[in-house]
Formats: C-alpha cells, structure tokens, sequence
C-alpha cells in the first residue's frame, strides 16, 4: 500500500484543500438527493390527497353537487383523472 507523507506546510494545505473538494462534493451529492426525496413525497402526497378529494367528490348527492355547481358528468370527468394529474 503506497502511503502518502506530508512533509511541508503547502503540502498539508494541499491535502486539506482535497479533502474538503471531496467532502463538498459528497455534500452535494446528499444535499441532490434530499431535495429529490423531497420532491417525491410531495408528489405521492399530493396524488394521495387528490385521490381522496375524488373519492369523496363521488359521493356527493346531486343536490349537493347542485350547490356547488358541479353536474354528474363533471365529476365523472374529475374522478376518471389519475391521481397525477390536477
């Protein structure tokens, strides 16, 4: 195994500047990912909470539709949608 052996200041101040490419780029990489992560969770939410919203928009009486301006046809149309798409 080849060891590397600092023997003067500009060569320790070499290795820390490495070391610290090395760290920020891990950094980055983890920092990416978490905001990724995010971005699913928010998505599979909101699908979850669309799909919800359809459920209980389909069992709403007519009447109640009525008050609120929807007909039978418009909430076919809503609850046919995939939970992706608004």
């Amino acid at each position: 195994m080849n060891k590397t052996v600092i023997t003067t200041p500009a060569g320790a101040a070499a290795m820390a500047h490495s070391s610290g490419m090395v760290v920020g780029a891990v950094h980055a990489i983890f920092e990416g990912a978490a905001l990724i992560a995010g971005d699913v969770v928010r998505f599979v939410y909101t699908g979850m909470e669309r799909a919800e919203q359809r459920r209980r928009l389909r069992g709403l009486d007519d009447r109640l539709l009525n008050d609120i301006g929807l007909s039978r046809g418009d909430v076919s149309t809503e609850v046919e949608k995939p939970f992706w798409r608004a």
